[in-house]
């Protein structure tokens, strides 16, 4: 759930003709937006594939993350839920992942009985609220793109033991970031400017 402009907020959910429905402060549907992704024959894998993040600017703008769609992929909706961009990482450095996904649906698809058990492909997402800066996570890689939707940077997250760290949420700021991992708890990182790649 995310707060938009005009006293309303935005929820995300799976099972509904759209991806996001906007209410009011009332609890009154003011509008839904955003078309699912219908990948498979079947409607409980389908409904796995449309479970997502969903993160907000101080425009309004909204960003939607397919966690369980094999090419990594995000939108970003204006504050009346026209589709301003999509992010689709379609890349080589994506493809083998994509493709294994893809092959578990089609198994599971080939037997009834079989409950899909879709593997998550974005762990988390955040925006920066002022730059429109996207943070997208895909285990330990963490990647930065501007308001356009162009890959900035790259790098990966570790703990300063070594071990590695997975963000479950990521809280942009003016100058850090937050990254939440359960069970390993909350850490802070400097934003700097520029990334390596």
């Amino acid at each position: 759930m995310v707060f938009l402009p005009g006293d309303e907020f935005a929820v995300a959910s799976p099972d509904t003709e759209h991806l996001v429905t906007a209410y009011d402060l009332g609890g009154r549907v003011v509008r839904d937006y955003g078309d699912r992704e219908e990948i498979a024959d079947r409607a409980d894998i389908n409904t796995q594939v449309n479970f997502g993040h969903l993160v907000a600017d101080d425009m309004g703008n909204n960003y939607f993350s397919f966690d369980y769609l094999p090419e990594p992929t995000v939108r970003k909706f204006d504050r009346v839920g026209y589709l301003a961009m999509e992010i689709a990482l379609k890349t080589l450095e994506f493809e083998p992942a994509a493709q294994a996904a893809r092959k578990a649906i089609v198994r599971s698809e080939e037997t009834d009985r079989t409950i899909p058990s879709l593997h998550r492909i974005i762990s988390a997402v955040g925006v920066d609220p002022q730059t429109q800066e996207l943070w997208i996570a895909i285990g330990t890689l963490l990647m930065r793109f501007d308001k356009d939707g162009r890959r900035l940077s790259s790098f990966r997250t570790y703990l300063p033991n070594g071990a590695r760290l997975e963000p479950a949420q990521i809280l942009v700021e003016h100058d850090r970031l937050l990254i939440g991992a359960d069970p390993q708890g909350i850490y802070e990182f400097p934003k700097p400017e520029k990334l390596p790649q």
